[in-house]
């Protein structure tokens, strides 16, 4: 019984670029999703307007363009930990309706202004535009930036965002790329196997020359 010949791998259909193409999709999704987490945590943790920074014991005036939404809120940071109590004895702030109202920080502590770590120490309880002046004898050592920023839901719906794309865009560029190349494999296979029936080579076909099985696959005389 003859061989059947193997087809030329050049001629199958599609072709193994759709093997790379698959592949490629893989790598892409788990960069691309590992890019996304990091540029999501370092947008929502450096996205600090600065409006004024100060020393212990000195006083800023800074212009509030908007006042506090759902979103975004004005903050008192330092270069060190300060406990609120101290905050709101030592510190004040005054605009157009008078002293401003402290509030204690409602979610993580840590922020990134100007490229540098700052410790969220107060929020303040701006409700309108205007010249604000701020100071603080909270701690004869700390230094005080005012920023504005994003509010506790904001920065957690970013976080929770960037956690997402951390994991479900690799895991569809892993369902994508798999697919491909399992899809690319089948359809190679059956495609081999189309070419080969075509050639006469075909399940209970017999290459040219032969027209049936060898004298010894035949049945014995008298039995069909």
């Amino acid at each position: 019984m003859a061989v059947p010949p193997a087809p030329d791998p050049a001629v199958l259909r599609p072709r193994k670029l759709w093997f790379w193409v698959g592949g490629l999709t893989i790598v892409l999704g788990i960069v691309g999703g590992i890019t996304g987490f990091v540029l999501g945590v370092a947008s929502v943790a450096s996205n600090i307007t600065t409006a004024a920074e100060f020393s212990a014991g000195g006083k800023a005036t800074f212009e509030a363009e908007q006042a506090n939404t759902d979103s975004d809120f004005w903050k008192l940071f330092a270069n060190q930990d300060i406990p609120f109590s101290d905050v709101e004895r030592d510190c004040e702030v005054t605009g157009p309706d008078g002293q401003v109202a402290l509030s204690q920080p409602d979610y993580g502590r840590n922020s990134t202004v100007d490229g540098e770590t700052r410790i969220l120490i107060s929020q303040l309880d701006i409700t309108e535009p205007g010249e604000y002046t701020i100071e603080c004898d909270a701690n004869t050592y700390a230094y005080f930036t005012v920023g504005y920023g994003p509010h506790a839901a904001s920065a957690t719906l970013g976080i929770v965002g960037s956690i997402a794309a951390l994991f479900l865009v690799p895991l569809l560029g892993v369902i994508a790329g798999l697919t491909m190349i399992v899809v690319t494999a089948v359809r190679r296979s059956h495609h081999r196997t189309r070419l080969q029936a075509a050639s006469g080579y075909g399940p209970g076909q017999y290459g040219p020359g032969q027209y049936g099985p060898p004298d010894s696959y035949r049945a014995p005389p008298g039995k069909t």
